[in-house]
């Protein structure tokens, strides 16, 4: 399918790709699987492999494509992808990752506790976007902002799994603490608490000259 095979498409929302492609459309399903690709970063941040971040990413649309005929346009179509993600993702460490890997500190968190809806304003991240500013700077300035991306990267490997996934979604979709609850099977104090924990813990991590304009 090309571009302009697409554009039929301009403006339907994710739910009625996948209604359509339940129905038969071939090509909205092509059109939603593209509108997904750039998640196989957010995968690669995640697992820590873009081999292992690809097959978890295609497995999902695997077990999508098998579960097409009981779609059921009950939730955000984004909120069923990323829960389909996170079970395999759980899955994979489940048999895996180490006993650390798979613990969070487990404190408590209060309605005073603050996170910010955006937890990354000021840090010299955001892939795409920040390899974009990073080309428009002077070399030195450029050197700079890609030493904060890998601080920030490593810095995000070496935290939890829980924390991490936690983070991401929250970046990656901007869901709701409810809605990135649901996704992880935890309840919103949950996910306050690993984002809090995991900004900390970035913060400590990332040189402060990397937090700014």
């Amino acid at each position: 399918m090309n571009d302009r095979d697409g554009s039929r498409f301009d403006g339907t929302s994710d739910a009625a790709l996948m209604i359509r492609y339940k129905e038969g459309d071939v090509d909205a399903f092509n059109v939603l699987y593209r509108r997904y690709s750039n998640l196989k970063n957010y995968m690669s941040y995640l697992v820590g492999s873009k081999t292992l971040a690809e097959d978890i990413f295609q497995e999902a649309w695997i077990r999508i494509i098998k579960a097409s005929d009981r779609y059921e346009e009950t939730a955000a179509f984004k909120t069923y992808f990323f829960t389909i993600m996170h079970r395999l993702i759980a899955d994979h460490f489940r048999k895996s990752a180490t006993k650390h890997e798979q613990s969070i500190y487990e404190e408590e968190t209060t309605d005073t506790d603050y996170v910010s809806e955006d937890p990354f304003d000021n840090i010299s991240m955001k892939s795409e976007e920040t390899q974009e500013r990073v080309g428009r700077n002077t070399p030195d300035k450029q050197a700079y902002l890609l030493e904060c991306i890998r601080y920030l990267e490593a810095a995000l490997s070496n935290l939890p799994l829980e924390q991490r996934e936690t983070l991401l979604l929250k970046l990656e979709t901007s869901k709701s603490y409810e809605e990135i609850g649901e996704v992880l099977d935890v309840g919103r104090e949950a996910v306050k608490s690993r984002l809090r924990y995991a900004l900390r813990k970035l913060r400590l991590s990332v040189p402060e000259e990397c937090y700014g304009d």
